[in-house]
């Protein structure tokens, strides 16, 4: 039986995508097939349920988490920050919407540095 079969046929619900890449491919077949896609990780704001109406996300998008930390910046003075990130597409999403974020509410030096992902070997 193929993946598509099973998916029409026997899944109730698919959950675990765990970028939002994988969770824009995956939820144009979610939402051919009506089953619903559980993600505890996608992040991207773009996954919006007017265009993918059976994508349930179980974390805030990165608009309103870094609005939030906009907010503690803005809140606690501070007029120079350097955002450390992981050249992957959370930590590239992320600081590219906190640096929005930043330029709109108030002129803020944002420096960014960024990081590879590390690969930790098995034991």
């Amino acid at each position: 039986m193929g993946a598509l079969q099973l998916m029409e046929t026997q899944v109730a619900a698919a959950i675990g995508p765990q970028s939002s890449g994988i969770v824009h491919m995956i939820s144009y077949v979610a939402n051919e097939l009506h089953v619903p896609l559980l993600s505890f990780t996608a992040t991207d704001p773009t996954l919006s349920s007017l265009q993918y109406p059976y994508f349930l996300r179980t974390t805030q998008n990165d608009y309103f988490q870094m609005n939030a930390i906009t907010d503690f910046i803005s809140y606690s003075g501070w007029r120079q920050v350097i955002a450390i990130y992981i050249d992957d597409e959370y930590g590239r999403n992320g600081v590219s919407v906190l640096s929005d974020a930043l330029a709109k509410n108030a002129p803020r030096s944002l420096t960014k540095l960024r990081s590879h992902p590390v690969q930790i070997p098995p034991p």
